[in-house]
C-alpha cells in the first residue's frame, strides 16, 4: 500500500503542474475553446 500512495501522490502532482502550465499559457498560448477576432488595429480576444 505504501507504494500506491507514492503513486498516487506523484500522479497528483504531475497533474497539478501541467495544468499549472497550461492555465499560465507556456507552449502553446491558446486553448481550445479561445475565441480571437482581429480586424485591422483591433483585436477581440475570449479565453474559455
Amino acid at each position: 500500500m505504501p507504494e500506491l500512495r507514492k503513486l498516487l501522490v506523484v500522479v497528483g502532482a504531475l497533474t497539478v503542474l501541467l495544468g499549472l502550465v497550461l492555465w499560465s499559457g507556456f507552449g502553446t498560448g491558446w486553448l481550445p475553446g479561445d475565441i480571437r477576432s482581429k480586424q485591422g488595429p483591433s483585436a477581440f480576444i475570449f479565453r474559455s
